[in-house]
């Protein structure tokens, strides 16, 4: 993705080899508890391998850092989970698999992301 993002940016992107697939993805944020006033930092965040165990799951880290071993929450918007699916409802389910996995008691998402296109195309 970054080639083509930076080819984009030049205004090359036609010399890019971009490959499409039919899955729809879905991403939900997590957040520290306390988002976005004061989000609480200093929490450790397990877990992550088995959330991430599904092929078609990414979870993309932002407010993280390093403490040994420890994955540390250090921000507001922690974790990115993007979950590819069939349709919109079995990424959006996928996600949700992968976010019950993260054992992390100080973080929080929203539980509607999707909901709603998801009742339209029903």
């Amino acid at each position: 993705p970054l080639p083509a993002l930076i080819a984009a940016h030049d205004g090359v992107l036609k010399s890019i080899d971009l490959r499409w697939h039919a899955d729809t993805a879905l991403c939900v944020v997590v957040t520290a508890n306390g988002y976005p006033d004061e989000p609480q930092r200093g929490t450790e965040i397990r877990g992550l391998d088995a959330a991430a165990s599904d092929p078609k799951i990414k979870i993309f880290q932002a407010g993280t850092r390093r403490d040994d071993r420890r994955l540390i929450a250090d921000g507001g918007r922690v974790l990115g989970v993007t979950a590819l699916g069939a349709d919109l409802a079995a990424a959006r389910a996928r996600a949700y698999t992968a976010i019950d996995r993260i054992d992390w008691p100080q973080g929080f998402c929203r539980r509607d992301i999707g909901r709603d296109a998801v009742a339209l195309r029903r």
